[in-house]
């Protein structure tokens, strides 16, 4: 995958978990996606083209089948999983190899609440500051966080995620940060 086309997503997927933190960060399982930056020509090739998903994903392991938080890095199609809510553009990819090796050092924190969320917004600063990762970026996580929070509200009030309405499935709900767009509906 050439990077040299590549975007930075921050994405929410469906969680089903209760909300214990304050401004419901926790309501969604929170990943970044490495993908072709999105041709709305053509938008096929967007949706079969190899990707990256990076997180904190929690596993049940061992014996006594106890809960492990890990990171986890998945290449998978930019298709988006049926759990996949939003995504939002924050970043253009300057060196593919920089950026794994940042997210691979983000230490994964058990038994902490929200730890996906905590881990997709270090995650996400520490790539903005490395200076060779990104090409471009938004440096603000709080308008990071409060983008995708209010774009995946505005979704679920528009009723794309209930069946009463239809949608594409093949194409994921995409706001542009760097652009201040929404690219796909």
């Amino acid at each position: 995958m050439s990077s040299d086309n590549d975007s930075l997503y921050v994405a929410l997927h469906a969680s089903g978990a209760k909300q214990t933190m304050s401004t419901g960060e926790d309501l969604y399982h929170w990943a970044l996606l490495v993908g072709p930056k999105i041709d709305e020509r053509d938008l096929q090739r967007e949706r079969e083209a190899p990707g990256h998903r990076f997180h904190a994903i929690t596993r049940v392991e061992g014996p006594e089948r106890q809960p492990v938080w890990r990171f986890e890095e998945v290449q998978l199609p930019m298709k988006p999983s049926s759990m996949q809510l939003v995504r939002i553009v924050v970043g253009r990819v300057q060196d593919m190899g920089q950026l794994r090796k940042i997210f691979e050092q983000i230490p994964v924190q058990p038994g902490t609440p929200g730890w996906n969320y905590e881990w997709t917004k270090a995650a996400l600063e520490a790539a903005t500051q490395d200076g060779n990762a990104l090409s471009a970026s938004v440096p603000d996580w709080e308008s990071v966080k409060s983008t995708a929070m209010s774009y995946a509200q505005q979704k679920k009030d528009a009723h794309r995620f209930d069946g009463r309405i239809y949608y594409d499935r093949d194409q994921a709900a995409t706001w542009d940060m760097l652009e201040d767009t929404e690219k796909i509906v």
